[in-house]
């Protein structure tokens, strides 16, 4: 505003030094001229007055813009600075969720590592009490067989001492002794057959034992211990 004042009083100067150039030597002239010079520079300086009000109204309405832009520019910084600190905010959240689950996969990780490790030592276990088991079954199938064979040596033997008898009782009386030792020993005989083949219906009548299957369970779940082997 200032500055358009400056400008509009150094015009009027230049104007005045202009005229003051070209004035005539005649006083009669010098009056007309100066009236027509009157009458111009007021044209003149209203045109000028007219111009510097456009001017300041111009100005006036910069200012008035440029008042809004700055209230809008620091209204935008505003809402900047707000719209960062919500972001750093929501950063800091999606952090600290990221490290939780982070620690959450780890924990599982190593949880399903545990609970394999234990499943396997549990199916390692009843892999060595199945072969144990069966080996008890391979003894006993074993014994059953060595004790069927006694058996029927035995009773082969009975029977060729039944037939030694049974020849004996037509001989003399001389034989009556060996007779009466042979029956003892026959008797005897019998009386090991029956034991033996005690042992074996015992055998036959006691159960196999069966492989126990594995059964998963967790880590957490109490073990139970394994049936021993008959």
């Amino acid at each position: 505003m200032f500055m358009k004042k400056a400008a509009l009083v150094t015009v009027l100067l230049a104007v005045v030094v202009s005229c003051a150039s070209v004035l005539p030597s005649k006083s009669g002239d010098l009056d007309d001229y100066l009236k027509s010079e009157n009458n111009r520079m007021k044209k003149r300086i209203t045109s000028l007055e007219r111009e510097n009000s456009v001017l300041s109204r111009e100005n006036q309405r910069v200012e008035q813009e440029n008042e809004q832009q700055q209230a809008k520019i620091e209204s935008q910084a505003s809402e900047i600075d707000s719209q960062q600190a919500r972001y750093a905010k929501d950063m800091g959240q999606m952090e600290a969720r990221v490290k939780t689950l982070t620690q959450d996969k780890n924990d599982l990780e190593q949880q399903s590592t545990e609970k394999i490790q234990a499943l396997t030592q549990q199916v390692e276990g009843l892999k060595a009490e199945v072969a144990g088991k069966s080996a008890a079954v391979e003894s006993l199938t074993a014994a059953k067989a060595t004790l069927t064979q006694q058996v029927e040596g035995l009773k082969a033997e009975l029977a060729s001492r039944h037939a030694a008898v049974e020849s004996m009782k037509t001989a003399s009386q001389d034989q009556a002794a060996r007779l009466q030792a042979v029956t003892r020993e026959v008797a005897e005989k019998q009386k090991a057959i029956e034991l033996l083949e005690e042992k074996v219906r015992d055998l036959e009548n006691r159960p196999k034992p069966a492989a126990t299957l594995p059964v998963p369970r967790s880590p957490d779940t109490p073990s139970e211990n394994p049936p021993s082997a008959p």
